[in-house]
């Protein structure tokens, strides 16, 4: 096999993980983030890095962990230039014990996946259309701007409210499913 092939090949092995595992990781980092801009941030970082060090990851592993590791060292580099610059949310001890926590091969990721999903399918056509833009397309907030013809602020206010239907949606969902069981 050719060197372009094994590139090819690479890439296309990358982005088929990614795809089934980028919701899971931003749910992790919008968890200890809770800011969604910050978490879009983090998120495109750690997406670089992953692709940086592809080659280091071991075909067969969880794809999953091994993203919220990189993640997690990209939410370290954030707040330390949060704390720069402002109060922190969380105190190191705390910080350092979420990963641990929280287990990452936990179902609940694959629940909120599902709901997710779903809520998806229920935005309105204008929110979905930026969602799908900004997370499934990776495209930036300004190429979404240049693509659609909608100002910057229009941009970053359809994916504010786009995400805050989200939000209730999956509220919503997981509070009708804890009362199912």
């Amino acid at each position: 096999m050719s060197e372009s092939e094994k590139n090819i090949s690479n890439a296309d092995d990358y982005h088929r993980l990614l795809y089934r595992n980028q919701g899971r990781i931003y749910a992790y980092i919008l968890s200890l983030v809770g800011n969604y801009a910050d978490a879009d941030d983090i998120m495109q970082d750690t997406i670089s890095v992953m692709w940086r060090k592809f080659s280091d990851f071991e075909m067969g592993s969880d794809f999953f962990a091994w993203g919220a590791k990189i993640a997690h060292f990209k939410i370290l580099e954030y707040r330390r230039k949060k704390q720069k610059q402002e109060v922190v949310q969380y105190n190191d001890e705390l910080f350092e014990e979420l990963p641990s926590r929280l287990s990452l091969e936990d179902k609940h990721f694959d629940d909120l996946s599902d709901i997710l999903k779903k809520c998806l399918k229920k935005l309105h056509q204008r929110y979905f259309t930026v969602i799908k833009l900004r997370y499934f397309e990776e495209t930036s907030p300004k190429d979404i701007s240049g693509r659609t013809g909608l100002s910057m602020s229009n941009v970053y206010q359809l994916l504010s409210r786009a995400h805050g239907h989200l939000l209730v949606c999956m509220k919503k969902t997981m509070s009708f499913r804890d009362r199912l069981s």
